[in-house]
């Protein structure tokens, strides 16, 4: 019997241990692309299908990989990869959209309470020889304040679910989400410019589309409530930078805490002297949800294969 052939073209991980173990018994090997451009070609030309992380999937790697019948991508955002064209081809294409939930969310939440509380600020002040109350911004109780989700997908309502804990009242914003759906834990606002002007933070769920790009502009900023925290473990040209900056020097931004940046890595330069505070792009990650990915990512191409359906189909 043939034995299909997949190829991953981003290194997830340092090894392929958990692809293989799910792989193989499903009659599929599967082996890392070659940096050297010859046998990385070969291996295209016999691949059936794809996994990768961020490699750009268009119409010149269809061309180069003419066996290709399921492509997976490592994670929940897709906009590296022509959708369009791959329904041209007949190409199956599926992401892994829950791996990391409960990571993002806590990151959000740990992000949110290192501004509301001057967790940085501190650290800096004491590692200076500072010592006393002085050293950090004012802080009021988080009880009673509101949290704005922006975007109402899976891991905002487990970012509402945590906020709720600390008394925190969450509304949000999603033009896809009727209140039936949404539940009772959780008012929904008619209005992006509603939610700016009434969130005490404010927290951004959405995937980068082209309407969504830079929905944080100047005039974003304009609508929101004096003394907003921002953060954004969602996508980083969510985020108009300049209009960022801007808004934490005029004081309507009181503080933001970024683990997504539109370039990476950053220049972290414009960042200096401003109540910012910066993640390494590491919301999704524990060891568990790498594990989880990996596995998932294998059974999603493995099936789509092997004839046996495919899950998270994106087209």
């Amino acid at each position: 019997m043939t034995r299909l052939r997949a190829l991953a073209l981003d290194r997830v991980g340092s090894n392929l241990d958990p692809e293989v173990a799910i792989l193989r018994p499903m009659g599929i090997d599967v082996e890392f692309a070659s940096d050297e451009r010859e046998e990385r070609g070969h291996q295209l030309s016999s691949a059936d299908g794809l996994l990768l992380n961020r490699a750009t999937v268009g119409a010149e790697l269809f061309d180069s990989a003419p066996r290709c019948r399921a492509v997976v991508t490592y994670g929940i955002g897709h906009d590296h990869i022509d959708l369009a064209e791959a329904r041209s081809r007949g190409v199956v294409v599926m992401n892994v959209p829950d791996y990391c939930t409960g990571e993002v969310a806590d990151h959000t939440l740990a992000l949110l309470l290192a501004l509301a509380r001057a967790i940085a600020q501190g650290d800096r002040f004491v590692k200076a020889g500072g010592w006393g109350i002085e050293g950090v911004s004012p802080i009021h109780r988080l009880s009673g304040q509101v949290l704005g989700l922006i975007g109402y997908g899976r891991i905002a309502r487990a970012v509402g679910l945590r906020a709720r804990v600390f008394g925190l009242e969450v509304r949000a914003f999603d033009p896809f989400v009727s209140t039936a759906t949404a539940g009772s834990d959780v008012t929904l606002v008619k209005s992006i410019d509603e939610l700016l002007r009434e969130a005490d933070h404010i927290s951004l769920h959405l995937p980068l589309l082209p309407e969504t790009r830079q929905i944080i502009d100047r005039e974003a900023v304009a609508e929101m409530k004096p003394g907003v925290f921002l953060v954004n473990t969602s996508r980083g040209a969510l985020v108009d930078m300049e209009a960022l900056l801007q808004g934490l020097d005029s004081g309507v931004i009181a503080g933001a805490a970024l683990d997504v940046f539109p370039n990476e890595p950053p220049d972290v330069g414009g960042f200096t002297g401003r109540n910012v505070v910066l993640s390494p792009h590491a919301a999704y990650f524990s060891i568990e949800s790498m594990l989880q990915l990996k596995e998932s990512a294998a059974r999603a191409l493995g099936d789509a294969l092997t004839g046996n359906g495919a899950r998270n189909r994106l087209a």
